[in-house]
């Protein structure tokens, strides 16, 4: 008697032909994907490098080989400093093809002030303080080929151009955008006079356009027909935004009147949260706020 019958046996043979193929495939893969893919390792280095950090700087390093829109691509992520950063590296190639940076939730950067060495822009012309903007583009896009420079190298080129240093202001964001096939950093801070935002080409560092916009926290000049005085009006909304006059940088105060109605206009920032309020003039009276979290 035979042990399987013809049926039986050519089952188990092609079982037997795709089970082997299966294995033969997975061996072809793991050979391409070793000899044709940076290593996860350098996948790793490639990110800490663009931000400028080391491994041991670093918490919950760890770099992920996943298949998106018809490529592989390492997804790394690692956070430092209260900051969250995921990177998508091609692994063919190792080129960053994406960067998310974030301040983890419940954590914030340190708020620094602005210092006194440094030199307010001076809005003078027609414009008003408030209205003040400068605008400037390079000359030239540089080659998308070239390699790209950090976050770091990026903000260091930005307050270069500013005239500052990374102790005399706030960031507001940094992050990384495309713009006609051009890789971008997006930056923005502040200081105790002025917001700076600033598109820098990440492949050479060069500005492609930069504005700057100052303060008006003059008060207007209609004080005598308000029921409260500007500084009256400040204290306002700073309680209402349970904040100090030392813990915030004023960047708007100003009088005027809407609707038949005057009103203050008082903005600042805490941090990287920016605060706008309208107060009714007479009364003091809260008539619109608003607060926005900015995320550097």
């Amino acid at each position: 008697m035979k042990l399987f019958s013809t049926p039986k046996r050519a089952v188990i043979t092609v079982f037997c032909i795709v089970a082997g193929l299966s294995i033969l495939i997975a061996a072809i893969t793991a050979i391409v994907i070793h000899t044709a893919f940076v290593s996860k390792a350098h996948a790793e280095t490639i990110a800490l490098a663009d931000v400028g950090l080391s491994e041991t700087d670093v918490s919950g390093l760890r770099a992920r080989l996943e298949h998106d829109d018809g490529r592989f691509v390492y997804e790394v992520d690692f956070y430092c400093n209260g900051t969250e950063y995921d990177y998508t590296i091609e692994a063919a190639s190792g080129d960053i093809i994406g960067r998310d940076i974030d301040p983890v939730s419940g954590m914030s950067p340190t708020q620094t002030t602005a210092s006194a060495e440094t030199a307010a822009p001076d809005p003078t012309g027609s414009e008003s303080a408030a209205d003040a903007t400068q605008s400037a583009s390079a000359t030239a896009a540089p080659n998308a080929d070239t390699p790209s420079i950090t976050i770091q190298q990026a903000k260091d080129a930005a307050l270069a151009d500013a005239g500052l240093r990374e102790g005399d202001v706030t960031f507001l964001e940094v992050r990384s955008d495309r713009d006609d096939g051009m890789e971008l950093y997006e930056i923005s801070f502040y200081t105790a006079t002025a917001e700076y935002d600033y598109e820098v080409y990440a492949a050479d560092g060069s500005i492609k356009e930069k504005s700057i916009e100052t303060f008006d926290v003059s008060g207007g000049s209609a004080n005598s027909t308000a029921g409260i005085t500007a500084e009256r009006a400040q204290e306002i909304a700073l309680e209402h935004a349970g904040l100090n006059a030392v813990d915030v940088t004023f960047t708007e105060i100003k009088l005027e009147r809407d609707d038949g109605i005057m009103q203050y206009e008082i903005s600042f920032y805490a941090g990287t949260t920016e605060y706008d309020y309208r107060l009714h003039a007479e009364t003091g009276a809260i008539l619109e706020s608003d607060r926005e979290e900015h995320h550097p």
